[in-house]
């Protein structure tokens, strides 16, 4: 699968996200995120009108909040990637967007290791609600063969729980966090994770 249709995917996703949950800013993290060829990866949503962000969470001061913040490059085992999450969903006033390297994927993204679904998963029920888990950029052949089956889906995200086939093919999953504490318990809870 090409770069420009994986990053085509994950800009649609990120529309899909934006709209359905009603967002008013949206904030792109990541080191490339500015320089990125096609441009911020919430472009379409800033042609909505919706106010969009760069920046990278490695500056010193924080990042500004944003009802949705989108964290495409994170995390990678080692060294703070939990600390790296923690401060993105600091950020988000509604909504945490995580699109992540797919660790069950058979070849394709090198790079450095990713957590297990497991892991990263523990780190996201941390600091909200899961809402969605869906599989990114599964070939063209994966998806047909996904029709058949009688499922539907959007453009290119498959929702959880899915088949091998696309667990195995796609090279990206994503997973859409809920940041708003809606109880007095959940804001407690979410102090204590975010604190």
């Amino acid at each position: 699968m090409s770069e420009e249709r994986r990053e085509r995917g994950v800009c649609l996703f990120v529309d899909r996200v934006g709209v359905q949950y009603g967002v008013q800013s949206v904030l792109d993290t990541g080191a490339e995120a500015s320089s990125r060829a096609g441009g911020s990866l919430s472009r379409l949503l800033a042609a909505r009108g919706v106010r969009s962000m760069v920046a990278d969470p490695r500056n010193e001061g924080g990042l500004p909040e944003a009802d949705l913040v989108v964290a495409f490059d994170v995390p990678e085992v080692g060294a703070g990637w939990e600390e790296s999450l923690v401060a993105r969903a600091r950020a988000s006033r509604k909504i945490l967007l995580v699109v992540a390297r797919n660790p069950e994927h058979l070849g394709g993204l090198q790079g450095s290791p990713v957590p297990d679904t497991i892991g990263l998963a523990r780190v996201l029920w941390r600091v909200g609600r899961v809402r969605e888990h869906a599989y990114l950029g599964a070939p063209r052949w994966v998806q047909a063969l996904e029709r058949v089956r009688g499922r539907r889906f959007s453009e290119d995200a498959i929702q959880a729980p899915a088949s091998m086939s696309v667990r195995l093919s796609a090279p990206l999953h994503a997973f859409v966090v809920d940041t708003a504490p809606r109880t007095p318990q959940a804001r407690r809870r979410l102090g204590l994770a975010v604190g």
